[in-house]
């Protein structure tokens, strides 16, 4: 291997563990905090947001608005009064922002573990790109340009 194509790979190698290490300290600190039962009915079918993929959070939050909207309308229609409004606007027992809140939440979380699974795919190719001592010499490099 070249030198300039070792600095290359080592320099792309060290980039993904610096990746992989703050995902997983920030990860420690992070407590999900969702707001809702995470489970929202549709048609009598319940839609789990803690488990669902973006595609799916995308079908739950047009179902959010949907009901939202339509029982704003109906309260208007109904000329209802603002205490009547407060008790009947929300959603399975939780306001339209609590569910968009969770879904924001799952959403973050599903980029988090893509972020993380990217840093630890780059870190397995270039491992297998570099034999051992290879990987040693360059980390060894490495350590004697900081000094």
């Amino acid at each position: 291997m070249t030198n300039g194509i070792n600095e290359r790979i080592l320099s792309k190698f060290n980039e993904a563990k610096a990746e992989l290490k703050l995902l997983e300290e920030a990860k420690k600190g992070q407590a999900l905090e969702y707001k809702t039962t995470g489970v929202y009915i549709s048609n009598g079918t319940p839609l789990k947001i803690k488990t669902a993929k973006k595609e799916m959070l995308v079908k739950i939050l047009m179902q959010v608005l949907t009901d939202s909207n339509s029982k704003s309308e109906a309260l208007a229609i109904l000329d209802a009064s603002n205490e009547d409004k407060k008790e009947f606007s929300k959603l399975q027992g939780y306001s339209k922002e609590e569910w968009i809140n969770d879904l924001k939440t799952r959403w973050s979380r599903i980029d988090f573990e893509d972020r993380k699974s990217k840093a630890k795919n780059t870190i397995s190719k270039l491992e297998n790109i570099l034999s051992a001592e290879q990987l040693r010499e360059l980390q060894f490099e490495e350590i004697l340009k900081e000094m």
